[in-house]
């Protein structure tokens, strides 16, 4: 079960204050990051980092590398009930103007992406095809959903947000075991449906943009 508590007021275009909510999942958190990650490496394409984690360094950089903090609970393999990966992120941008101009180059890049499949490599030799949903806009956040099948992991599926509120920049990644019966096609494979995904990420992007205060 996922618990949301809202964020601590957001900076406005001149302050900088401390930001994140806090999200609880069964599992342990692995611990705030603000610094960017750096796992680019890790997806194919790697122009599409930004679809598969949330602040990274290959997303923000070009963005002037704004002042954000990351938490990440849970892991990335999937088993218990309800979300098994919640990653979130808050930046703060120099003006509105660049944090809305860094939501359309998102897009844009999402787009892209969402073309064809994106690969990430999970760690131990493991790792994850996803095949991508449209990219869906709901007024100032854009949500992606994906889905991924085979190996010994089985089915999961994952939803990313991004969001701006003046000049805040949220991001959201959930991950959730779809409770699906797949069975493999010698034709195409495993079946790998995006809209197993629940829209927990677009839920979580938007609560923390409602936290965001003037």
């Amino acid at each position: 079960m996922l618990t949301f508590v809202p964020m601590p007021e957001m900076a406005t275009q001149h302050q900088h204050r401390s930001m994140m909510a806090s999200l609880t999942t069964a599992q342990a958190s692995f611990g705030d990051l603000t610094t960017l990650l750096d796992t680019a490496s890790q997806v194919t394409p790697k122009s599409c980092v930004g679809v598969v984690y949330t602040g990274e360094h290959e997303v923000y950089a070009v963005a002037g590398s704004p002042e954000l903090k990351t938490q990440t609970f849970g892991h990335l393999y999937s088993g218990a009930d309800g979300p098994h990966l919640v990653q979130q992120t808050a930046a703060i941008f120099a003006s509105a103007d660049d944090a809305r101009a860094f939501l359309g180059s998102s897009q844009a890049q999402w787009n892209t992406c969402a073309r064809g499949e994106v690969g990430a490599s999970l760690g131990y030799e493991n790792g994850a095809d996803y095949t991508l949903g449209s990219v869906q806009r709901q007024g100032d956040v854009i949500a992606v959903s994906m889905a991924t099948n085979g190996g010994e992991n089985g089915p999961d599926a994952c939803q990313q947000a991004l969001g701006v509120r003046q000049n805040v920049v949220v991001e959201a990644r959930t991950c959730e075991t779809p409770k699906v019966t797949t069975a493999f096609d010698p034709a195409v494979g495993w079946p790998k449906d995006p809209e197993w995904a629940v829209p927990d990420a677009e839920r979580i992007a938007t609560a923390m943009l409602d936290n965001v205060k003037t």
